[in-house]
């Protein structure tokens, strides 16, 4: 791709990510390699530095909205595992009560066995 090109694939691209016509799961990738193998040519073009200060600006942004979903994420992953332990308990607890009751039925016929 030809520096010019590379250029302005990355204002659309920056452009698209800041309206959010485009996820950051598409659109960073191109950006990063754009800014890797043409960075030298986009930081001589003169408007270079308004772009990637609203790039900064978005990806700290961005950046504080992700890690607190993260830390939401971790959260609820950490109640949903003490929902599955406490209904693998309860589970637990009623195998064991069927089993006592089984037993006492089993102690049942055999006192009526040999008091018969």
């Amino acid at each position: 791709m030809v520096s010019s090109d590379a250029y302005t694939l990355l204002q659309v691209l920056v452009a698209k990510w800041q309206s959010r016509t485009c996820s950051g799961k598409y659109v960073l990738p191109w950006i990063y390699h754009i800014l890797v193998n043409h960075g030298h040519h986009v930081m001589s073009q003169e408007p270079a530095s308004q772009m990637l200060n609203s790039l900064c600006k978005i990806t700290k942004c961005r950046g504080a909205a992700i890690q607190s979903l993260l830390q939401l994420s971790g959260r609820l992953q950490l109640v949903m595992a003490q929902i599955d332990k406490a209904s693998q308990n309860k589970i637990q607890i009623l195998a064991h009560d069927n089993e006592i009751d089984e037993s006492e039925d089993e102690d049942e016929d055999v006192e009526s066995t040999i008091r018969g």
